[in-house]
């Protein structure tokens, strides 16, 4: 179930990149995508380090995403979760802080 923080900052990202928010409990998959964007936003510990990264796993020709609170630790697990998959790492601002590579077929 999304927290308070998971809908505060999806629905920030949803305003700044002018998309929607599709809920998790209506959807298995990103929280926004627009254009060639996907990004899953993660405010657990475990959300970003398994459930997001699995998530994208079937995903593809799109770049990447998980948004996550502005907090070192968070963003330590974050880099630790997605090292070598292409995913990128935006705050919850939406600054990359890691860019995406587009997995392609």
């Amino acid at each position: 179930m999304p927290t308070y923080d998971h809908d505060r900052i999806a629905m920030r990202l949803a305003r700044k990149f002018n998309t929607t928010y599709t809920t998790h409990w209506s959807h298995k998959g990103p929280d926004i995508q627009y254009g060639e964007v996907a990004i899953a936003v993660e405010t657990a510990d475990d959300g970003i380090s398994t459930k997001a990264p699995a998530e994208f796993a079937r995903l593809v020709g799109k770049n990447r995403y998980i948004a996550v609170p502005a907090d070192e630790w968070k963003i330590k697990l974050a880099r630790q979760a997605v090292d070598g998959t292409g995913i990128g790492i935006m705050d919850e601002n939406g600054e990359v802080l890691v860019e995406a590579r587009k997995i392609t077929l």
